[in-house]
């Protein structure tokens, strides 16, 4: 009986992220551009566990759903062939503790969000399959949250929307 390996796919976008988070990184350095590397890439939910500050910049990612689509018809449903379409989400988060005081209307939080989305999104292109865990991948949407935590401390977070066809 077949099924997706959920644990292997978010363990591989993991192993890609920390691969590409060094000055080496292939296709980009994770970090590239921003002000302080990125701390941890995790892989929970941060709606469900807290993160620690020390860990900020950090990428993690979970799972939203699977659909199941039946292909073939088999003489029973163990055997019949399927097809998922996989929605996870990878959530980019930054702490900027300071925010500029010119007036040059610059948010400096806004800023590097913006700059690691961009980076993971482009380092999650690189491997469409995921390790060939999937038949392709691609990211659908990113959104953006701010979270004011004390006087002048911004905590971004960016929110992609990660999917994934498998065969299974």
């Amino acid at each position: 009986m077949g099924v997706v390996d959920m644990n292997g796919l978010k363990t591989t976008i993991k192993a890609t992220l920390d691969g590409a988070n060094t000055t080496t990184g292939s296709p980009i350095d994770l970090s590239n551009g921003m002000a302080t590397r990125v701390q941890k890439i995790l892989t929970l939910n941060r709606e469900k566990i807290p993160i620690q500050p020390s860990f900020y910049p950090c990428v993690t990612t979970f799972f939203k759903g699977k659909m199941i689509d039946p292909k073939t018809i088999a003489k029973d449903q163990l055997v019949a062939k399927r097809a998922a379409t996989i929605d996870m989400t990878v959530v980019g988060i930054v702490w900027v503790d300071t925010m500029s005081t010119n007036f040059e209307y610059t948010d400096l939080a806004d800023n590097e969000c913006e700059l690691l989305m961009e980076n993971v999104e482009q380092v999650l292109r690189s491997d469409p399959t995921i390790g060939g865990r999937v038949t392709w991948s691609h990211p659908t949407a990113v959104t953006y949250h701010d979270f004011v935590t004390q006087e002048g401390a911004h905590l971004r977070a960016g929110v992609m929307n990660l999917q994934a066809k498998a065969y299974y």
